[in-house]
């Protein structure tokens, strides 16, 4: 299974059990419906009966609605528009439950050819009427389930219409009898009586009351019903609604999914895994899953680390394929073995530590939450070990000079063996890059962003918007000289490239959003990419640059919007955007724009708090390192030529772009992790003293013992390479292979130590 899927199918379950563990439900609300000037005083002393059982048993919040007898449908179908308002929306879990209790109309005229559709009436005879059965419909429209509860005469033909469509597919229905059917009078022997009675004991027995249990219940001969409700269940093979007390789950509460044992179940499937299938997979666990699972994810890992011991003994021996250890290179054999030979130690320590330190006091309280602790952070320590095995395999086998051809290109996406070894995507995203194809990404725009720049010192690198396609959507905005306004057809053509690129798929390993395409708004000299939010659309981009910014700021008000990382959680952003820039440079895309404004992480819109365990990686230039010249930099864009090597500064840069000008910018971004601060802020005066060309020498100097208090030795002498350039590397192929392995080894490693200082790892024991 690939990281893709994995993560597909995990996204979705987590959704499903990150959530409040007494309710399917975050928010329910009630609408109780009746006549305002009803013959019959029964219904409203019946709707009163309900409003009890929802509020005092159920916690719901309860709204009620007379229907007035002047302008009946009009008055209804604003009540119900305005009611569904009120749901939240996802990932809310919301539910609207509505009860009519009034008068049905037969609603058949033989002359008129009438078609016993769902019609209300005031009266019993006579009177003002409403239709229902074109009100009905627009339930679908509801941000979540709708159980419609109809006791009336006549309450089944709201199930009665001429499309499939009659009851929405969100909507459980129970209606007290069948078409051509008059109802009992309120009362003893009202559906609603009945309805309610069969709650309140099932609520007493279970705690619960489920819909389609309530329904068999109802329909049992002992009941003696004078007609016997029909049941409609929700569309699409989904479980009824269950009804039970809504407690609010406050920020403060702890977690209550805390994990009291765990199964592990081996799943197979008769057919590839499709995306149809896992659809139906994650359908299957998250709608019949007992309330008790408080959590599911799918994990792969020890079927990739046979599929990467089975490359690395070369075992069975894969003739046709090019993914073979021993048509490698010597360094690249070499590294490889080394990398399994180092897994396989820390392995075997780290499984000898884990016998050995389980609790030895059974009686002691707290010592299986304790052994729990360790397993995780074993299982934590084991997938990341297996990761960085895989990353290592990855990039010596992009690095053979047959896959940088077209036809090698191609035949290797569809190797078996590449698919195992979860290289296909890098394969396809480098042919993307370098041989690209017609392809018709341009979209249109309905409105833009105002231009943020003479707003705030910050570069802002993605904004929150609405597409009229596609929703809402990322879009980063890229501008255009103000002597300039169009794109020539060299810089659209590159555009259109970037767009090809970030659109083709990709692993989690490259970091960035998945591009919809491009567009243009030349009118107001800027164009750029359209992207889908990688996390969902509750949540909201911010820059690392935000975040630096507002810490810097003296008001402790703003200081503390966003609360700083951890240690280990720094070593971690450093280190999977250190990835990241290596897997790109690995399928020939130089990024030229590392700085702490195009790197993102997201919060939820209502809160502050960020999740820094995911950083994205945005504001790609439109060039390929191969490509003879680089497009002219934006006149505004040059304040920000302190994220730059000095060979790459100004609007006319000296210099084409290489990697050994993104690994310096790396170096500056090391540089604002370690140090949790602006370089504006740390160097910002210097600059306009002495000016960008001395700007170089003085950041190393500052690095050197400022970098190591806070983040260690090892940390400082990565960013020092970087900012250097010196990797060691006396002489390399034309691709630079080994500037990408010495780059491997002397930085990306040295997060290493660090990645678990929040926990210790099991994989920290060296044999």
């Amino acid at each position: 299974m690939t990281n893709a899927l994995k993560s597909k199918i995990n996204v979705g379950l987590k959704e499903q059990f990150d959530r409040n563990p007494k309710n399917d439900y975050d928010s329910i609300q009630v609408l109780l419906l009746y006549w305002e000037e009803s013959d019959e005083p029964g219904f409203l002393t019946e709707a009163l009966r309900l409003k009890k059982l929802f509020e005092e048993l159920l916690k719901f919040r309860v709204h009620q609605f007379a229907i007035p007898t002047r302008d009946s449908h009009l008055a209804l179908d604003a009540a119900i528009a305005q009611f569904l308002t009120r749901l939240e929306s996802p990932p809310k879990r919301s539910l609207a439950i509505v009860h009519y209790g009034g008068h049905g109309d037969q609603d058949f005229l033989a002359s008129k050819d009438r078609r016993r559709r769902a019609v209300w009436a005031a009266q019993s005879e006579d009177g003002p009427t409403l239709d229902w059965y074109e009100i009905q419909p627009k339930l679908v429209h509801a941000r979540g389930d709708v159980l419609l509860l109809l006791d009336c005469c006549y309450a089944a033909q709201a199930a009665r219409g001429a499309s499939d469509r009659t009851v929405p597919p969100n909507v459980e229905l129970q209606a007290s009898c069948a078409m051509g059917c008059q109802a009992a009078s309120p009362g003893q022997d009202s559906f609603t009586t009945a309805w309610i009675k069969e709650v309140e004991d099932s609520l007493k027995a279970k705690g619960h009351a489920r819909i389609a249990d309530i329904h068999h219940q109802l329909a049992r001969a002992d009941r003696c019903l004078l007609q016997t409700p029909l049941y409609f269940p929700l569309g699409g093979r989904r479980e009824t609604i269950r009804l039970e007390p809504l407690i609010s789950i406050s920020a403060e509460t702890p977690r209550l999914n805390s994990e009291e044992a765990a199964l592990t179940l081996r799943m197979t499937v008769r057919s590839p895994l499709s995306g149809e299938l896992l659809d139906e997979i994650i359908y299957w666990l998250k709608t019949y899953a007992p309330r008790e699972i408080s959590g599911l994810m799918v994990t792969d890992v020890v079927s990739r680390a046979e599929c990467l011991r089975d490359f690395v003994l070369e075992h069975p021996p894969q003739v046709q394929s090019l993914a073979q250890l021993r048509k490698m290179p010597n360094p690249s054999k070499k590294e490889i073995r080394s990398a399994w030979d180092i897994f396989n130690v820390r392995l075997g320590n780290a499984l000898k530590l884990l016998a050995t330190s389980f609790s030895s006091y059974g009686n002691h309280q707290n010592s299986a939450t304790v052994d729990e602790i360790k397993v995780h952070r074993f299982l934590r320590s084991f997938e990341t070990s297996i990761l960085a095995l895989q990353d290592t395999i990855e990039r010596n086998v992009m690095a053979l000079p047959e896959l940088h051809q077209k036809d090698c290109l191609t035949k290797a996406i569809s190797d078996p063996e590449m698919r195992i070894l979860g290289i296909v995507e890098s394969l396809k995203v480098r042919l993307m890059a370098n041989f690209p194809v017609e392809s018709d990404n341009l979209l249109e725009r309905a409105s833009y962003t105002p231009d943020p720049q003479a707003d705030t010192p910050l570069t802002v690198s993605l904004f929150t918007e609405q597409h009229p396609t596609h929703g809402t959507v990322l879009v980063e905005y890229k501008h255009l000289d103000d002597s300039d306004k169009n794109l020539d057809d060299l810089s659209q053509g590159r555009l259109k490239r970037l767009a090809d690129v970030l659109q083709a798929p990709q692993s989690d390993g490259f970091r960035t959003p998945k591009c919809l395409g491009y567009f243009s708004a030349e009118d107001q000299g800027r164009h750029g990419l359209i992207f889908i939010n990688p996390v969902g659309n509750e949540y909201v981009p911010v820059s690392l640059q935000t975040i630096l910014w507002n810490h810097s700021q003296r008001a402790s008000s703003t200081r503390s919007r966003h609360q700083r990382p951890t240690l280990g959680e720094r070593f971690n952003i450093a280190r999977k955007i250190g990835q990241a820039l290596l897997k790109w440079h690995g399928v020939g895309w130089v990024h030229q724009g590392i700085a702490s404004y195009n790197i993102v992480f997201f919060r939820h819109k209502n809160r502050y708090r960020i999740d820094y365990s995911e950083p994205y990686l945005c504001g790609f230039d439109f060039t390929r390192e191969s490509d003879e010249s680089s497009t002219k930099r934006y006149e505004k864009d040059v304040v920000n030529d302190i994220y730059r090597h000095p060979d790459r500064q100004g609007r006319y840069p000296p210099k084409r772009h290489s990697k050994i000008h993104d690994y310096y910018s790396f170096g500056l971004l090391l540089l604002e992790i370690g140090l949790w601060d602006l370089l504006p802020s740390m160097f910002g005066r210097f600059v306009k003293q002495k000016g960008l060309l001395a700007l170089r020498h003085e950041i190393l100097n500052k690095s050197k013992g400022l970098l190591s208090h806070d983040m260690g030795l090892a940390y400082e002498d990565a960013a020092v390479t970087c900012l250097t350039g010196d990797f060691g590397v006396e002489k390399d192929d034309k691709i630079e292979c080994e500037l990408g392995r010495a780059f491997h080894g002397r930085v990306l490693q040295s997060f290493d130590a660090g990645l678990d200082l929040d926990g210790a790892s099991f994989f920290d024991v060296e044999g």
